[in-house]
């Protein structure tokens, strides 16, 4: 206990301050169990997109989006809608909210979820 004081003062001082690192552990999860699965990418080609779909999945869930909801209603509004749009999670989450009305989902909670069928 006397070795992790200057610790445990921190977090008893600041509420906002978490008691583990679960956040951090759940994020790292995503790249140690991919680490099998970066073997198999067949290119470098195929592992730069794999990159990049990693990126939009944790831009989302950072954003509180479902990635699936996002990625289909990128897609689909990509092929009938102007190609010079801000497709980034945090854009799209703005507009959505504001076609809707819809509240956002709070920062590291709920996730915005179900069909665009309006969009």
């Amino acid at each position: 206990l006397r070795d992790n004081e200057a610790s445990l003062r921190v977090f008893l001082g600041d509420a906002a301050v978490p008691i583990d690192n679960n956040t951090a552990e759940r994020t790292m999860r995503r790249v140690a169990l991919g680490r099998g699965n970066y073997l198999f990418v067949g290119s470098e080609n195929g592992g730069k997109s794999l990159a990049i779909l990693y990126s939009v999945v944790a831009t989302c869930e950072q954003h509180g989006i479902n990635p699936q909801t996002y990625l289909e209603a990128v897609l689909a509004e990509t092929i009938t809608k102007d190609s010079g749009a801000d497709w980034t999670p945090k854009a799209w989450l703005a507009r959505v909210t504001s076609e809707t009305g819809a509240d956002p989902p709070p920062d590291g909670d709920g996730q915005l979820t179900g069909s665009n069928e309006d969009a």
